[in-house]
């Protein structure tokens, strides 16, 4: 099979070693890089210089210019300048402006290594989460891991969406709104994903799925759970979010009902309990039982009044699924004060209490 004309160009750029000493200077504004250009690839620019025997890396969305110009560039200055203007969007708020952009590099980036591909999947993460594209949020969260090789709890992480304790991301937990059951998911065919990211994509499957051959999703999850070696703490809570919703055992379901209902008490004022009463909530709605729907709402309502604080994005989605409910039972003026609410705090325009007070009070 001959190799494509972006194959061929890409491995040429990047076998060229040595190529002569030049002065990187970079967005982020720190002093240039003076020494040997090594090599230039998907991920960026390989820089030697004379403070470490070792090549470093800057990803694309850092290059700014070399002087003198190294016509081994210039095949890459498009991606170099489609990554700054991502970058550079989405780290000064606009992430509507900088969603058509990492789109346009995700086929390029996900699944792949590097410092580069870190900042696609941070990025798509981020505006798709903005975007209220949830479920579409899920790959580009996952890939992530594989990007910065990250695949053990507790371990240093520089992305603020995800915990470190958990590497879990915090806007992500695995509840959807049955209008997001059409999002469906197809891992790669890599040796660079372990279990842990597979188990993952099973738990969001079955979160999105719910009935849908939820024993076939649920023995997938058990199969990939006996390969690792340690349940870490983001597994064990997923696995409670997604079995309170969608395990077809009624008593399995209950005991991750109970479990989430602990961490209310025990994690109180953090993004586990928004996560603990989000997970309640999908599945008291998801109940037989109209007085177990009622505890659910209630459930949402926590996150409105309460917990807004946390992530407001987590806000939103609380009082969507509280909203999609109680316009079923036709109480809509409830549903949409709900959604007002939320909708304040996710736009930072909704007024705090005690100013609230002292208006009323004029």
């Amino acid at each position: 099979m001959m190799p494509t004309v972006h194959t061929t160009i890409t491995t040429i750029i990047a076998a060229v070693i040595s190529m002569g000493p030049v002065q990187l200077t970079r967005w982020s504004g720190e002093d240039p890089l003076i020494g040997d250009l090594e090599s230039v690839g998907l991920q960026g620019v390989y820089v030697r210089t004379p403070e470490s025997p070792i090549p470093r890396l800057i990803p694309w969305y850092d290059v700014r210019q070399t002087q003198p110009r190294d016509p081994s560039l210039d095949a890459w200055n498009d991606r170099a300048l489609t990554a700054w203007r991502a970058h550079t969007r989405a780290a000064r708020g606009d992430l509507p402006g900088a969603l058509p952009l990492y789109e346009s590099m995700r086929d390029a980036y996900l699944w792949q290594r590097g410092d580069q591909s870190m900042d696609v999947c941070s990025g798509l993460v981020r505006c798709l989460l903005d975007a209220g594209r949830r479920g579409e949020a899920i790959e580009p969260a996952i890939a992530w891991f594989i990007a910065a090789q990250l695949h053990t709890p507790d371990q240093p992480v520089a992305d603020p969406e995800i915990d470190s304790q958990t590497l879990l991301v915090i806007g992500l937990p695995p509840v959807f709104r049955s209008i997001q059951a059409n999002v469906r998911f197809e891992l790669p065919d890599t040796d660079a994903l372990t279990d842990r990211e597979r188990l993952l994509m099973a738990m969001f499957t079955l979160a999105i799925d719910r009935g849908y051959e939820s024993a076939n999703r649920i023995e997938e999850i058990e199969g990939f759970s006996r390969t690792l070696r340690v349940r870490d703490p983001g597994l064990v809570l997923m696995e409670q979010m997604v079995y309170a919703q969608a395990h077809p055992d009624e008593s399995k379901r209950q005991g991750a009902r109970d479990a989430l209902a602990r961490r209310t008490r025990t994690q109180d004022g953090t993004w586990i309990e928004v996560w603990a009463r989000l997970g309640l909530g999908a599945s008291y709605l998801q109940d037989d039982n109209p007085l177990v729907n009622e505890r659910g709402v209630i459930e949402l309502i926590h996150v409105v009044v309460r917990l807004h604080h946390i992530d407001p994005r987590l806000t939103l989605l609380a009082a969507e699924m509280a909203n999609d409910y109680l316009v079923s039972t036709a109480r809509p003026q409830w549903g949409a004060q709900l959604l007002q609410d939320a909708r304040a705090y996710l736009t930072g325009s909704a007024t705090p209490p005690i100013a609230q007070e002292t208006n009323d009070d004029d």
